[in-house]
């Protein structure tokens, strides 16, 4: 759009350098129109638009070269316009697509973060299961030692409580094994909430974006206006 511009003026200067060519040039016979220039009307800018240019007694040829150069403008600025509008529609349809990603992010996030809650809780039980069970075999070798000292219990008893010793050993290492399952769980519960923020962070940050695009095509196009 700015090349466009860019060459629109260029042409438009080229066009007017010609004229005043032409205006110079002792074959030049097209007469000049007297034009009062009001003091509201920016002057260096008109001279800068159409430079080498008699504004004050414009000919024929400056006149065509002015209305040469309108259209120009009005060309690029129909185009800016149907970019900006483009922009416009591209940055609502984001807009939508962010909406939807954000509310699917927030459920799946909270749905994960309920499903922690839960394994943390469960750990806790867990946890809670394995101290009783330890409590229980540290009892049950203060009796086997008890046994073992005093030796007033036969060795049927003896034998059982050794086996109630191994089946709570056997019980405990399963506790641990199942405690050591949550915990993995939970760890890679996290790593993927922590996945999920960090893709939000970045579409809100694709959001600024096209946001400041949309900033940078008004203001071009109130230039050009």
């Amino acid at each position: 759009m700015m090349k466009t511009r860019r060459k629109s003026k260029a042409a438009a200067a080229a066009a007017a350098q010609e004229t005043a060519t032409r205006e110079n040039s002792p074959t030049h016979g097209s007469s000049a129109y007297t034009v009062a220039i009001p003091e509201d009307v920016d002057f260096d800018a008109l001279t800068a638009l159409l430079p080498d240019t008699d504004l004050a007694s414009p000919s024929p040829e400056t006149i065509v070269s002015l209305y040469r150069l309108l259209v120009g403008q009005a060309v690029d600025s129909d185009a800016a316009q149907r970019e900006l509008e483009e922009a416009r529609a591209e940055l609502q349809r984001k807009e939508v697509e962010l909406d939807q990603a954000l509310q699917d992010r927030e459920t799946a996030t909270s749905e994960l973060e309920s499903t922690l809650d839960v394994v943390k809780k469960e750990l806790g039980q867990v946890k809670g299961e394995r101290d009783a069970l330890a409590s229980e075999r540290a009892k049950l070798q203060e009796r086997l030692d008890s046994l073992s000292t005093t030796q007033t219990s036969s060795s049927v008893e003896v034998q059982t409580l050794k086996q109630r010793v191994e089946e709570t050993e056997r019980e405990k290492r399963d506790l641990v094994g199942v405690v050591s399952r949550l915990q993995e769980d939970a760890t890679q519960r996290d790593a993927e909430i922590q996945t999920l923020r960090t893709d939000l962070k970045q579409a809100r940050q694709d959001h600024q974006g096209l946001e400041r695009k949309v900033r940078e095509l008004t203001s071009a196009e109130t230039s050009t206006k």
